[in-house]
């Protein structure tokens, strides 16, 4: 596997283009059982083409003219735009050709339109739609019943989003109570703990230090530098409800200082809108943004949606952050625009250049920052990929500085009993943002979905595990970020640290996620049906919750008061609309009505296809949960990680297979995934003041149907002993029917020939 770093040197033009070409290339082994070689070459060239199209944006919108690779459908078109009018010339005399002209066009708008899910006319899908795979012995109506099980999706990102809101929730004591506690010193101790616990990479830290001096030493600082004032006091909010977690200070007081901190600097951001291109102004807008979440959920899967971060993101993208290795020809290759005097001095050149280029650098960590906050801010409001386009993104990866090779930060860590300091190597957070940055660009793109979307319909595929062999191509995680989770027993006695553990943990939590919400959309739905059910349980505990905060001394019983709370909760919680509208609705015209006389082998096919994806399901959650067993070791003051958004996620997986699986091992291994789960709440609640928590000690005890005292260790094995066991099942399951039982001596690729489709296209 290449190095992260070697990653980062890859231009983000050509790490798109070689996306899209693993997955094709992947469609293609499936896809090839009534296939020649030569259709298969004319396939590539046509796609590769297209892609080119997509990444370059080099179409011309007004005078567009295709034809299809099938000769025997081709179809043919010109498009005339003026001022006033649109014309299409074309051939077509069928509906799909209407499709084809479709989809060509598409490809040629620019921006290229990126939904959430593309039908299966696209481009990327047209491979795997267009062969024999899914004809002559299988139903064709069991494709498309898959793949408008998208449409039940809805239905789990808005129970994850509603009780998000609650992070929002925090009661604030009155202001003479922790107005004794602000101090010059406490505001500098924000600063420094934001340096230290959230590395601070996208910042100039000297710069940094030496404006949170001038703020903090000069009497009329907020007026003679309002936006260093700005910019320290957005930190302050950012950071100081764990800064009073390391000083074990009143969680009450720390609410209360956040909020002034926050209001202080929404009042200096009224006399700032007229400077929309600082990027001081912008930072401080994006950290504003995370109130009151904190620093850990800057750009966390936990992301919800703030007006504060449209408005950064918007002067971001007006600055042109997203175009940074963009060279002034428009190229998407990196550039140097750093001008050069042949009077100077050479090595004042040197340092100059190099002074640019990691400015430059730092600008690369944000804007990849702002994508990442961004795409989860819309996939937590309305299940959509986020706002910034991929064909206009310009930003390559992340990469440590030469400076940041051997720089170490020095982290102490107080608890009740031990005091410990550790160093954070810079360089490894550069890799690991790298390599998160990553991962996210794919799910914006969709692959990670079309991957499982093409192998776990194909007893081929799911045979060779090719889904597996796709996830681990396009995570490509380096070998210092790796972790072998297969073994709890020996994870147990191995000695974690912070600075070889930490980024490795941190990175698998966002892995499986990934694989969770991978997944889901492929469930039958009455899994997903079960969540929509309990709807109202889970809203009239958020709705208790609320009321407790807001109003803890006093019985809510007048419908004026219930009113006004419930008008002031709904303005809060995400509209059910966004995610039904983002994605698709329709119910599939090919869908055979006659469902009773299906075949007996076709029942078992789809039994199967339910246990491979249940099971796929449930072992990215398994090890999710495991994953945060051992953060809670390696981190245990919540400095870079909280378990919140984890254990909602993978609670909300194991209540939902647990109740609609027929599996016994199944059901087992979701109950004792519960009780671990529980337990690693009561252990955060301790650290982290999320109101999440108080939502999920509600629900997680209903929830439970089985009872132990066995310690998590015993617990741990007992689950990977089980699921070891459903994986092996659900990897011999065999189909009822045989794709290639009419094609023998077809060219259809062996197991070995698709591990080395997918690994020979391992460069990422």
């Amino acid at each position: 596997m290449p190095s992260s770093k070697h990653n980062g040197s890859i231009p983000i033009d050509h790490f798109l283009k070689e996306a899209l070409q693993i997955l094709r290339h992947a469609s293609l082994a499936v896809a090839t059982p009534k296939q020649h070689i030569n259709n298969y070459q004319q396939q590539q060239q046509h796609n590769d083409n297209n892609n080119n199209t997509i990444i370059n944006n080099n179409a011309d919108p007004r005078q567009q003219q295709s034809s299809s690779t099938n000769q025997d459908q081709a179809v043919s078109w010109k498009l005339n735009l003026s001022p006033t009018t649109m014309t299409l010339d074309t051939n077509i005399q069928t509906i799909t050709g209407l499709e084809k002209v479709l989809e060509q066009l598409a490809v040629n708008i620019q921006p290229c339109p990126l939904p959430p899910f593309s039908p299966p006319s696209s481009s990327l899908f047209s491979l795997h739609h267009s062969s024999d795979i899914h004809n002559d012995n299988h139903n064709n109506s069991h494709l498309n019943e898959e793949y408008y099980y998208y449409h039940q999706m809805p239905t789990y990102l808005h129970s994850i989003a509603t009780a998000l809101v609650l992070s929002s929730v925090f009661p604030v004591p009155k202001a003479d109570i922790f107005r004794q506690f602000n101090s010059m010193q406490l505001m500098r101790q924000c600063v420094q703990a934001f340096v230290m616990c959230d590395g601070a990479i996208f910042f100039h830290i000297p710069r940094l230090l030496k404006e949170t001096d001038l703020v903090l030493t000069h009497p009329a600082a907020s007026k003679e530098h309002p936006v260093e004032t700005l910019l320290v006091l957005s930190i302050c909010s950012l950071m100081i409800r764990h800064v009073m977690i390391h000083k074990q200070g009143p969680s009450q007081i720390a609410s209360g200082l956040m909020h002034a901190y926050y209001a202080h600097a929404r009042l200096l951001l009224q006399d700032l809108f007229d400077v929309t291109h600082h990027l001081s102004v912008v930072q401080a807008l994006f950290l504003l943004s995370a109130y009151p979440q904190g620093h850990i959920n800057l750009f966390s899967p936990a992301r919800t949606q703030s007006p504060l971060f449209s408005l950064a993101l918007r002067m971001a993208l007006a600055m042109d952050l997203h175009r940074i290795d963009i060279d002034e020809k428009g190229n998407g290759s990196e550039s140097d625009h750093t001008t050069t005097r042949h009077d100077k001095d050479t090595n004042q050149e040197e340092q100059e250049q190099e002074q640019s280029e990691e400015e430059k650098e730092k600008l690369r960590r944000f804007a990849w920052m702002l994508l990442c906050a961004d795409y989860f801010t819309e996939w937590n409001g309305s299940g959509s990929t986020g706002r910034i386009d991929v064909a206009d993104w310009h930003v390559n990866f992340p990469q440590p500085l030469s400076n940041e090779e051997i720089q170490q930060q020095p982290t102490t860590t107080t608890s009740s009993s031990t005091t410990t300091t550790t160093t954070i190597s810079t360089a490894k957070r550069v890799e690991y943002l790298a390599l998160y940055s990553r991962v996210v660009m794919i799910r914006k793109m969709n692959l990670f979905r079309s991957a499982y979307f093409i192998t776990h319909r194909s007893p081929k595929g799911r045979e060779s595990s090719m889904d597996e062999m796709l996830f681990e191509t396009y995570m490509n995680t380096s070998p210092a970020f790796q972790l072998d989770l297969t073994q709890p027993a020996k994870l147990n006695n191995k000695s974690w640290t912070r600075s070889s553990d930490l980024e490795p943990l941190l990175l698998h939590t966002l892995h499986y996620d990934t694989l969770i919400s991978t997944h889901i959309p492929f469930l039958p739905k009455r899994y997903l049906q079960t969540l929509e059910r309990e709807r109202p349980i889970r809203e009239a505990h958020i709705k208790d919750i609320y009321e407790r905060i807001h109003y803890p001394q006093q019985h809510i019983s007048s419908q004026q008061h219930q009113g006004a709370i419930t008008a002031s909760l709904a303005r809060l919680l995400p509209d059910d609309a966004s995610f039904y509208n983002t994605f698709l609705t329709k119910e599939s015209s090919s869908r055979n009505n006659n469902q009773e006389t299906r075949r007996e082998e076709e029942k078992k096919e789809e039994k199967d296809v339910e246990l491979y994806t249940v099971v796929g399901c449930l072992d990215a959650a398994c090890h999710f949960t495991l994953v945060l067993e051992f953060l809670l070791v390696v981190d245990p003051m919540g400095c870079y990680h909280s378990p919140v958004y984890g254990t909602l996620t993978t609670s909300h997986v194991y209540h939902m297979l647990e109740l609609n699986s027929q599996d016994p091992d199944i059901i087992h291994l979701c109950r004792i995934n519960l009780i671990r789960t529980l337990r690693i709440i009561q252990q955060a609640k301790m650290v982290h003041t999320d109101t999440v928590v108080l939502y999920l000690q509600r629900i997680l005890p209903q929830w439970l149907n089985l009872s132990t005292d066995e310690p998590t260790i015993q617990l741990q094995q007992q689950a990977a002993d089980i699921l070891q066991a459903l994986r092996e099942r659900a990897k011999k399951s065999k189909p009822g029917v045989n794709i290639n039982n009419n094609n023998s001596s077809s060219t259809s690729l062996s197991d070995d020939g698709l591990q080395h489709i997918v690994k020979s296209e391992a460069t990422l």
